[in-house]
């Protein structure tokens, strides 16, 4: 890839981002193919205004007169690396398309089954252009079927006859510089219906219409969406997180939003890895740890609440992680303390064996108080 250098010229310049200044080179391109048409998106480049894109059907498609430096008014020079320009003195020089104000560019009537090459280069506010993209390439094919219902097959291509300007109402019938195309008919550009009005020849909504927010030309930035006919930025989300309206939820907790925006589990269902699962309901001192129900008194890996694990030489009892009561024969341990199984009328012969009120604990078993323990 051509390697752009961001230099200053003598004498000029503080070394600080200006109109003037070269932008980044464009990465994360990447091409996508359809009918008659293909798409192309790329990295948001932090200081660019615009974008250019350049293409050819044969390999090597890349911007003019590579390897001459360009100079910006502020005295920035991008320079190309000569090496870089040498290997590049016999590629073609690709069509232009200018003023992209987005990330994402779809490239429509094209012959399908022909290969077509795409470079991308960033314009700062000065007009300085920065390097070009990596090549990527993609080949339209012929769809078996338009996607919609609303959608005709028209040359190769699909077309909704109800709004298309070059097939309204008819493959192939094209509307006047000064008509658009409403219900299949070619009508006069000022008879937009409500609460579509025209700019630019056509009928949009200036509500959520990217290139018209709010108004005709009031084209929104590349990181910005039109909402209610306002450029706001967007919110950007990791995953699992994902901009729902109201910010960024985790997908795989939300109940409201499970999976998906807007996708709500029932109100028994807790979202569990981005799926609604019924909820299971467990009685105390139980409880649903994910796998079932479990006893929070006993459990050592969930004891007292899930998640909480006892040690390794720990037991859990009544909820609470204890050190184990190490008895001594003849000693026994009973309810958390050693007792003598043989002589304990609280537990005579084994924990719980209560001897009554007239009886005491005989090597083991109750006997009467009237009689010798022998």
């Amino acid at each position: 890839m051509t390697a752009i250098l961001e230099l200053q010229a003598c004498g000029k310049g503080s070394g600080a981002m200006d109109s003037g200044a070269v932008p980044s080179t464009v990465s994360g391109i990447e091409a996508t193919a359809g009918d008659g048409r293909v798409t192309i998106v790329w990295d948001l480049v932090p200081n660019a205004a615009s974008y250019n894109l350049y293409w050819d059907t044969t390999e090597g498609v890349h911007p003019p007169e590579p390897g001459k430096a360009k100079t910006s008014p502020s005295g920035h020079i991008a320079s190309v690396d000569p090496e870089a320009a040498t290997r590049r003195d016999n590629l073609r020089v690709g069509t232009k398309i200018s003023e992209i104000k987005r990330t994402i560019y779809t490239h429509n009537g094209l012959s399908n089954g022909t290969t077509f090459y795409y470079v991308v280069t960033a314009v700062s506010d000065g007009g300085v252009e920065g390097g070009p993209s990596k090549e990527v390439s993609a080949t339209p094919q012929a769809s078996s079927a338009c996607s919609t219902a609303m959608e005709t097959q028209c040359n190769g291509g699909c077309a909704n006859l109800l709004t298309d300007n070059g097939n309204c109402g008819a493959c192939g019938n094209v509307c006047g510089s000064q008509q658009v195309c409403q219900s299949g008919v070619c009508q006069d550009s000022s008879s937009c219906q409500s609460p579509l009005q025209t700019c630019n020849g056509s009928c949009v909504d200036t509500q959520t219409d990217w290139y018209n927010c709010g108004a005709c030309g009031n084209t929104c930035n590349p990181n910005q969406d039109c909402e209610t006919g306002v450029c706001k930025d967007v919110v950007l989300c990791m995953f699992p997180y994902s901009n729902c309206g109201s910010g960024c939820v985790n997908l795989h907790t939300n109940v409201k939003n499970c999976g998906a925006c807007g996708n709500a589990c029932n109100a028994n269902q807790t979202c569990e890895m981005g799926v609604c699962k019924n909820t299971v309901l467990c009685m105390f001192p139980y409880g649903n740890c994910g796998a079932g129900c479990v006893n929070l008194h006993t459990d050592k890996n969930n004891c007292g609440a899930c998640g909480n694990a006892c040690g390794q030489l720990q037991n859990c009892e009544l909820g609470v992680c204890v050190s184990p009561l190490i008895c001594l024969p003849p000693t026994t341990k009973c309810d958390g303390a050693c007792v003598n199984t043989q002589s304990d009328s609280s537990n005579c012969g084994a924990c719980g064996v209560q001897c009554g009120s007239l009886q005491y604990c005989c090597k083991g078993a109750c006997r009467s108080k009237t009689l010798l323990c022998l």
